[in-house]
């Protein structure tokens, strides 16, 4: 194996620890993978960034980061894609293209290991 591709399988190796389940519920907005579940009330979401691979949903000092919408599969899906995107039209939640959001880890989310 030329050494050239140990960079993409270490990000390959990244992703699928950090993805997970996405639950979103009128109330809050989770994701369960295997560190821990992640969770933030929708009526505490002051903004949103995305980048190329991340969606990160802001609360003060707190953030949730999902993988963007092209990586989620299920029923629902399509259903939550569209609450965001409402929510943006909408002017209730700012959303923001920025480059730091593929950067981002969650931060004081944690509500269980």
């Amino acid at each position: 194996m030329a050494p050239y591709f140990i960079p993409f399988i270490l990000l390959s190796a990244a992703v699928l620890v950090i993805s997970g389940t996405i639950i979103a519920t009128p109330e809050t907005l989770s994701l369960t993978n295997m560190f821990g579940r992640f969770e933030l009330p929708w009526r505490e979401v002051d903004r949103i960034e995305f980048g190329q691979g991340s969606l990160v949903f802001f609360a003060g000092q707190r953030r949730l980061t999902l993988p963007v919408f092209g990586w989620w599969s299920g029923p629902d899906a399509y259903a939550l894609y569209n609450l965001i995107h409402s929510f943006s039209c909408h002017g209730q939640i700012p959303m923001k293209l920025t480059f730091r959001a593929d950067l981002l880890l969650h931060k004081n989310t944690r509500v269980s290991c």
